[in-house]
């Protein structure tokens, strides 16, 4: 009787067990990138567009979730990664460049969550207008790549302070970034069909003075987010892996 009563324990420890580690590996600390909303507010992980219109615009939502608490965080700096299926950076991605094929404005960010954000903790909202900054390199590390650095302070003294800490265990709410369809039809801006990948790369976290940045870059459970299908692998997007076993950071030196 002892022994049953051993063995159904043991088989319910392992149960429990087995649960736990099923919820953990649902939600990985870590970089999240999806469409339309944050991924844990069930964002997809590819955009269609047929490339008829040039009204309207797709909205790409960076989210990650901290291993540890941090504290006093005062600013955050994120970098998201393009890879075209093309051999060059198609012109329909070059706008807001010296000399780029669609008008300025076509790519846009903002740090103010969409209102379906549910699950994904608004902490970083930003809505009051402080320092912010925007960087897009075409051709950064390969003709076909295209880099996203963007930061921004965490509140107004004047009007809100930043969070006092961000909580292991909780999604959090980065930045926003909208592509415009404006110079889609009509132009000779091609390349709006091609497959292209994004990655979030890497997210820093600034806290006040004295304390060391945060630098997260391991992949929460969706890393990446692709366009028009653009399995195309490089990133550490879906073709990328391979069947043997290769870590992030293999895949992510392949662009450094």
């Amino acid at each position: 009787m002892r022994l049953r009563i051993v063995l159904v324990a043991r088989t319910l420890l392992l149960a429990a067990l087995s649960l736990l580690a099923t919820v953990a590996a649902s939600h990985a600390s870590g970089l999240d990138l999806a469409w339309n909303v944050c991924a844990v507010d069930g964002g997809t992980s590819n955009k269609t567009f047929a490339c008829n219109s040039n009204t309207g615009s797709r909205v790409l939502i960076a989210s990650f979730q901290c291993s540890s608490t941090i504290t006093q965080p005062v600013g955050v700096e994120a970098v998201i990664d393009l890879q075209s299926a093309d051999t060059v950076l198609p012109p329909w991605w070059t706008y807001q460049f010296r000399g780029g094929c669609r008008p300025n404005g076509v790519l846009s960010w903002a740090v103010v969550a969409p209102a379906a954000s549910i699950l994904c903790m608004t902490d970083l909202n930003d809505a009051w207008g402080s320092t912010a900054f925007g960087q897009f390199t075409p051709g950064f590390s390969a003709p076909n790549r295209l880099r996203f650095a963007m930061g921004y302070t965490l509140g107004d003294t004047n009007i809100v302070a930043p969070p006092a800490a961000l909580s292991a265990g909780n999604e959090y709410y980065v930045l926003s970034l909208a592509i415009s369809n404006a110079g889609t039809v009509g132009t000779s801006c091609t390349g709006c069909a091609s497959p292209a990948c994004l990655v979030f790369n890497s997210l820093k976290i600034h806290r006040r003075d004295g304390l060391p940045d945060v630098v997260i870059s391991n992949p929460g459970d969706h890393p990446y987010a692709t366009w028009q299908g653009g399995a195309i692998g490089g990133l550490g997007c879906p073709a990328a892996t391979p069947a043997r076993s290769t870590t992030w950071g293999v895949l992510k030196s392949m662009y450094r």
